[in-house]
């Protein structure tokens, strides 16, 4: 259900070293990544940051692939021919040097190498549970993370598209008098959870989690506690149809446009009027779809927020 992956006895992860020339490079990191997204056999592809809050470099990418349909030499040799007119991309090839695979059993340790606190903006921040957090400013929000088997520590366009949406909404709501405490989120998708631990550390005293992995279920309700909100979060593994029908205020879904089409009837059922939905997970060539169907279900479109190649689409249902 999410685009978190849970790397398996099937799956492998690779970290690609990204050359200092491409790190400088405005677009050649996007190039990179839309093409290994286009590959078969390739699951998910993130990017890990690091600098200053709004003016953070790219530092390599976390590749989750299928080995049995693609290996780290199949994805940069034969260097794509479309590449040949960018310069940084063109002189770098074929970057072989620069990945290092991951193997099932090293995965839970490799996070501690490639993974370190991030920024989301000024005031929230993402850690991971083996680092103190430092030079942090006072007041912020920190989420302590351990993805153990769960794809996803905030470092994702997507993820962090969903952070910032959910932060900002935080911020318009309370301004107006808004009381967190008195409202229901659903995270559906949730793989680590950070989202539903974001929604509960704003003050939520109800938010339902789902995902259809047992295994991000487990890492989720792990990471509810290192936060201790895992009172205020319910996780499972129930499909989105077998919840009762509880209606929700914020109903956020960071999963991939075809899921989102085949669930948003379930989702708008258990929307309150007045309601706020915000999807993540999309690109480029899928968002029009979801925008239309949104359209069409009655929800009125706040904005649309990119980043990188992902999009971002934050809907309202009618009183």
């Amino acid at each position: 259900m999410s685009n978190q992956v849970t790397p398996s006895a099937s799956r492998m992860a690779a970290y690609y070293t990204l050359p200092t020339s491409v790190i400088e490079s405005s677009n050649a990191v996007d190039f990179i990544c839309e093409y290994l997204w286009g590959l078969e056999g390739i699951e998910s592809v993130e990017t890990i940051l690091d600098g200053e809050i709004g003016s953070e470099k790219p530092q390599g990418l976390i590749v989750i692939f299928d080995p049995e349909k693609t290996q780290p030499e199949d994805w940069l040799t034969p260097w794509p021919d479309a590449w040949s007119a960018h310069s940084e991309l063109s002189k770098n090839k074929p970057l072989l040097g620069c990945v290092k695979t991951i193997m099932p059993e090293d995965w839970e340790s490799s996070w501690k190498q490639f993974w370190h606190q991030t920024a989301v903006s000024e005031t929230l921040w993402i850690c991971p549970s083996w680092e103190t957090p430092a030079d942090i400013s006072p007041g912020a929000c920190v989420i302590t993370l351990d993805p153990g088997n769960a794809f996803g520590t905030g470092a994702h366009e997507t993820t962090r598209l969903m952070l910032q949406s959910m932060e900002n909404l935080s911020s318009e709501l309370t301004a107006s008098g808004f009381n967190w405490s008195d409202k229901q989120v659903l995270d559906v998708g949730t793989g680590s959870g950070i989202l539903a631990i974001y929604a509960a550390l704003r003050g939520c005293r109800s938010v339902r989690a789902i995902d259809n992995d047992s295994v991000a279920v487990r890492v989720c309700r792990e990471n509810a506690a290192l936060n201790h909100v895992d009172s205020y979060i319910t996780v499972d593994d129930l499909p989105l149809y077998d919840l009762c029908l509880t209606r929700y205020d914020l109903i956020v879904a960071n999963i991939l446009a075809e899921v989102i089409l085949e669930l948003l009837p379930e989702m708008l059922l258990r929307l309150e009027p007045g309601g706020t939905v915000l999807f993540s997970g999309l690109i480029e060539k899928t968002y029009p779809a979801v925008e239309q169907a949104m359209t069409k279900a009655g929800l009125e479109q706040i904005h649309k927020k990119q980043l990188g190649d992902w999009f971002l689409l934050h809907g309202k249902s009618p009183y």
